[in-house]
């Protein structure tokens, strides 16, 4: 019993150190992008390996010694990371499998998001939603000025009305533009954090299952991406949120139009995946060189009417079971 107190002392304080360093260099180096992905992974491992008391001192110690060495934001930092990071590391314990560990570290974060904006909103009076769209109108008057400045710069010859007329036209556009961003970003924002909620979650289990096999330690993992499967009820509440959409006077039921175009975003993105996944079984079945598929997958997302045809296929997929006739071949 003693033996196991001094190991997750040890521990704990080994996962301290390795959390800080990570914790500096994701939010003094450029590396942040890739970090914050890596910085979950140590409660993780340590969650897995100790009972909840020593993984409460540890955390408590870990809280502490962020907001000693920085300040309060690294230890909003920390709570965001460390948190979902112990919920994923004891569900790992629980020996659950890959996808239920994944959806309770989803719904940890998410829960650290709505606190996060509660708490900035109700103690700090700071509305994060408005501060986000007024960047975006901030970063539009940027713009529009740079663009009024070039015009005025421009030789007479070439400063004629209807060139100053094309020059309005495009300013217009712009404007138009960030309205429809705004405007979207403000309805699908639940999405967004659901949909970071989930990244974070399913890349920081990709992280931790390496982590543990160099370890010696099993976990369950995820299932082939091209056997990806999806209950068909999917599809069911994909078309009535999309047929919900089409009324006309939809706008006017501001929360049945919000629940609609998130569930259409949400869905519409789960459709899509299958789909790729659908294409991916294809590629394989075929034989063909599977990091050209990465790459032209990769490509082909940035491209609407791509996206379009992957979100077809999944679709096609949950009515007629696609893989399976494409297989059988």
């Amino acid at each position: 019993m003693q033996n196991n107190k001094t190991r997750a002392i040890v521990e704990g304080a080994i996962i301290n150190g390795l959390y800080l360093i990570i914790l500096m260099l994701a939010l003094y180096t450029p590396l942040s992008f890739i970090l914050v992905f890596v910085l979950p992974v140590p409660f993780i491992i340590y969650a897995k390996r100790n009972d909840l008391k020593s993984i409460i001192i540890t955390a408590l110690a870990v809280f502490i010694l962020s907001f000693l060495i920085g300040n309060l934001f690294f230890l909003s930092v920390s709570i965001f990371m460390v948190l979902p990071g112990i919920i994923m590391g004891i569900a790992y314990r629980k020996g659950v499998s890959a996808w239920t560990v994944i959806a309770r570290g989803t719904f940890s974060y998410l829960l650290v998001y709505i606190l996060y904006l509660a708490i900035a909103n109700y103690l700090f009076h700071m509305n994060l939603p408005n501060m986000i769209l007024n960047m975006m109108d901030e970063g539009n008057k940027l713009v529009q000025s740079n663009m009024d400045a070039i015009l005025k710069s421009l030789p007479s010859e070439q400063n004629t009305p209807e060139y100053k007329q094309q020059w309005e036209n495009v300013k217009q556009d712009i404007n138009t533009t960030v309205v429809q961003v705004k405007e979207i970003f403000i309805i699908l924002m639940p999405s967004l954090l659901i949909t970071s909620s989930f990244m974070l979650a399913f890349v920081s289990h990709i992280i931790s299952r390496r982590v543990f096999k160099r370890l010696g330690t099993s976990v369950q993992g995820l299932p082939k991406f091209q056997d990806l499967h999806l209950p068909r009820w999917i599809l069911y509440y994909y078309f009535i949120a999309f047929f919900i959409l089409l009324f006309p006077d939809i706008k006017n039921y501001l929360f049945l139009y919000n629940v609609a175009m998130n569930g259409s975003y949400l869905l519409g993105i789960v459709l899509l995946v299958l789909g790729i996944s659908v294409i991916t079984k294809y590629w394989i079945i075929r034989g063909w060189n599977r990091g050209i598929f990465t790459v032209l997958v990769l490509i082909m997302l940035f491209f609407t009417p791509f996206t379009q045809i992957f979100l077809y296929i999944g679709i096609i997929e949950l009515l007629f079971n696609l893989r399976n006739r494409f297989s059988e071949k």
